[in-house]
Protein backbone atom coordinates (compact mmCIF):
# COMPACT_ATOMS: atom_id res chain seq x y z
CA UNK A 1 0.00 0.00 0.00
CA UNK A 2 2.62 2.57 0.70
CA UNK A 3 4.42 1.78 -2.39
CA UNK A 4 1.24 2.59 -4.34
CA UNK A 5 0.84 5.95 -2.73
CA UNK A 6 4.63 6.53 -3.39
CA UNK A 7 4.43 6.19 -6.96
CA UNK A 8 1.22 8.53 -7.04
CA UNK A 9 3.45 10.71 -5.22
CA UNK A 10 6.02 10.40 -7.75
CA UNK A 11 3.96 11.18 -10.70
CA UNK A 12 2.22 14.24 -9.37
CA UNK A 13 5.56 15.56 -8.35
CA UNK A 14 6.66 14.98 -12.06
CA UNK A 15 3.55 16.55 -13.38
CA UNK A 16 3.57 19.71 -12.04
CA UNK A 17 6.75 21.85 -10.87
CA UNK A 18 6.78 23.10 -6.91
CA UNK A 19 5.97 26.89 -6.53
CA UNK A 20 9.15 27.92 -5.83
CA UNK A 21 10.35 26.24 -8.94
CA UNK A 22 7.67 27.78 -10.77
CA UNK A 23 9.03 30.96 -9.40
CA UNK A 24 12.57 30.87 -10.46
CA UNK A 25 11.37 29.68 -14.14
CA UNK A 26 9.48 33.28 -14.14
CA UNK A 27 12.60 35.10 -12.34
CA UNK A 28 14.78 33.84 -15.08
CA UNK A 29 11.84 34.76 -17.97
CA UNK A 30 11.91 38.18 -16.31
CA UNK A 31 15.72 38.54 -16.25
CA UNK A 32 15.48 37.64 -20.14
CA UNK A 33 12.81 40.26 -20.88
CA UNK A 34 14.89 42.99 -19.06
CA UNK A 35 17.90 41.81 -21.49
CA UNK A 36 16.04 41.75 -24.34
CA UNK A 37 14.89 45.36 -23.96
CA UNK A 38 18.06 46.36 -23.61
CA UNK A 39 19.30 44.29 -26.61
CA UNK A 40 19.77 46.32 -30.02
CA UNK A 41 17.31 46.26 -32.23
CA UNK A 42 19.08 44.09 -35.23
CA UNK A 43 19.94 41.30 -32.60
CA UNK A 44 16.28 41.89 -31.42
CA UNK A 45 14.93 41.03 -34.56
CA UNK A 46 16.52 37.67 -35.22
CA UNK A 47 15.47 35.98 -31.82
CA UNK A 48 12.34 34.82 -33.73
CA UNK A 49 9.83 36.20 -30.99
CA UNK A 50 6.08 37.27 -32.46
CA UNK A 51 6.03 40.52 -33.42
CA UNK A 52 3.19 41.41 -31.00
CA UNK A 53 5.87 40.75 -27.98
CA UNK A 54 8.71 41.95 -30.25
CA UNK A 55 6.25 45.72 -30.59
CA UNK A 56 5.77 45.23 -26.50
CA UNK A 57 9.57 44.90 -25.82
CA UNK A 58 10.31 48.38 -27.99
CA UNK A 59 7.24 50.05 -25.79
CA UNK A 60 9.26 49.44 -22.56
CA UNK A 61 12.46 51.10 -23.58
CA UNK A 62 10.61 54.69 -23.37
CA UNK A 63 9.20 53.94 -20.26
CA UNK A 64 10.33 54.89 -17.07
CA UNK A 65 11.92 52.86 -13.91
CA UNK A 66 8.73 51.63 -12.01
CA UNK A 67 6.31 51.16 -15.53
CA UNK A 68 9.25 49.00 -17.39
CA UNK A 69 9.39 46.28 -14.13
CA UNK A 70 5.40 46.28 -14.72
CA UNK A 71 5.78 45.83 -18.31
CA UNK A 72 8.46 43.29 -17.73
CA UNK A 73 5.98 41.18 -15.65
CA UNK A 74 3.25 41.45 -18.60
CA UNK A 75 5.82 40.79 -21.26
CA UNK A 76 6.89 37.66 -19.58
CA UNK A 77 3.99 36.63 -18.51
CA UNK A 78 2.55 36.74 -22.18
CA UNK A 79 5.46 34.80 -23.24
CA UNK A 80 5.51 32.27 -20.65
CA UNK A 81 1.29 31.79 -21.74
CA UNK A 82 1.36 32.55 -25.72
CA UNK A 83 4.49 30.72 -26.88
CA UNK A 84 5.83 27.58 -26.79
CA UNK A 85 8.58 26.46 -24.08
CA UNK A 86 10.92 25.26 -27.27
CA UNK A 87 10.64 28.54 -29.09
CA UNK A 88 11.75 30.59 -26.14
CA UNK A 89 14.59 28.46 -25.53
CA UNK A 90 15.56 29.27 -29.01
CA UNK A 91 15.36 32.61 -29.02
CA UNK A 92 17.76 32.52 -25.13
CA UNK A 93 20.09 30.56 -26.84
CA UNK A 94 20.46 32.97 -30.30
CA UNK A 95 20.52 35.65 -27.47
CA UNK A 96 23.35 34.21 -25.63
CA UNK A 97 25.41 33.47 -29.18
CA UNK A 98 24.84 37.02 -29.31
CA UNK A 99 26.32 37.95 -25.93
CA UNK A 100 29.14 35.44 -25.94
CA UNK A 101 31.34 35.27 -28.70
CA UNK A 102 31.77 31.54 -29.79
CA UNK A 103 34.35 29.67 -28.42
CA UNK A 104 35.75 29.09 -32.16
CA UNK A 105 36.28 32.86 -32.75
CA UNK A 106 38.34 32.74 -29.54
CA UNK A 107 40.71 29.78 -30.31
CA UNK A 108 40.94 31.35 -34.13
CA UNK A 109 42.02 35.13 -32.46
CA UNK A 110 44.54 33.22 -30.32
CA UNK A 111 46.00 31.48 -33.03
CA UNK A 112 46.33 34.46 -34.95
CA UNK A 113 47.97 35.78 -31.40
CA UNK A 114 50.04 33.03 -31.54
CA UNK A 115 51.36 33.15 -35.15
CA UNK A 116 52.55 36.75 -34.46
CA UNK A 117 54.38 35.88 -31.62
CA UNK A 118 56.26 33.22 -33.60
CA UNK A 119 57.31 35.56 -35.80
CA UNK A 120 58.63 38.05 -33.58
CA UNK A 121 60.30 35.38 -32.16
CA UNK A 122 62.39 34.50 -35.54
CA UNK A 123 60.03 31.38 -36.81
CA UNK A 124 61.08 31.38 -39.92
CA UNK A 125 59.11 28.41 -41.18
CA UNK A 126 55.74 29.65 -40.10
CA UNK A 127 56.77 32.74 -42.41
CA UNK A 128 57.39 30.41 -45.47
CA UNK A 129 54.25 28.70 -44.61
CA UNK A 130 52.36 31.89 -44.51
CA UNK A 131 53.50 33.07 -47.84
CA UNK A 132 53.33 29.75 -49.75
CA UNK A 133 49.62 28.90 -48.34
CA UNK A 134 47.96 32.06 -47.33
CA UNK A 135 50.00 34.36 -50.57
CA UNK A 136 51.27 36.79 -47.79
CA UNK A 137 53.90 39.27 -48.32
CA UNK A 138 57.29 38.68 -47.40
CA UNK A 139 58.66 41.93 -47.55
CA UNK A 140 55.18 43.25 -45.58
CA UNK A 141 55.48 40.72 -43.07
CA UNK A 142 59.33 41.27 -42.47
CA UNK A 143 59.43 44.74 -42.36
CA UNK A 144 56.64 44.60 -39.60
CA UNK A 145 58.45 41.90 -37.62
CA UNK A 146 61.56 44.30 -37.66
CA UNK A 147 59.32 47.11 -36.57
CA UNK A 148 57.67 45.05 -33.85
CA UNK A 149 60.81 43.89 -32.06
CA UNK A 150 62.08 47.48 -32.67
CA UNK A 151 59.49 49.18 -30.97
CA UNK A 152 59.52 46.21 -28.14
CA UNK A 153 62.96 46.57 -27.62
CA UNK A 154 62.94 50.72 -26.71
CA UNK A 155 59.97 49.87 -24.74
CA UNK A 156 57.12 51.88 -27.14
CA UNK A 157 53.69 51.13 -27.44
CA UNK A 158 53.67 47.88 -29.71
CA UNK A 159 51.85 49.72 -32.90
CA UNK A 160 53.56 47.59 -35.21
CA UNK A 161 52.88 44.73 -33.44
CA UNK A 162 49.22 45.41 -33.79
CA UNK A 163 49.36 46.28 -37.63
CA UNK A 164 50.99 42.78 -37.93
CA UNK A 165 48.05 41.51 -36.04
CA UNK A 166 45.99 42.67 -38.03
CA UNK A 167 47.79 42.09 -41.62
CA UNK A 168 47.38 38.29 -40.02
CA UNK A 169 43.94 38.32 -39.71
CA UNK A 170 42.98 39.75 -42.84
CA UNK A 171 45.21 36.90 -44.28
CA UNK A 172 43.10 34.28 -42.59
CA UNK A 173 40.10 35.29 -43.08
CA UNK A 174 40.80 35.48 -46.67
CA UNK A 175 40.99 31.60 -47.12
Amino acid sequence: MAESSRKIVENNQQEAPSKSERKRLHKALQDFVSALIEAPENQLTRLGLPEDVLEEIRSARKMTKSARNRQIGYISKKIDREIQQETINIARQTFDAFKHPSAAANAHFHQIEKWRDSLTSGDTALLEWLVSEHNADRQLLRRGIRDANKQREANKPPVASRQLFQYLRKLSESQ
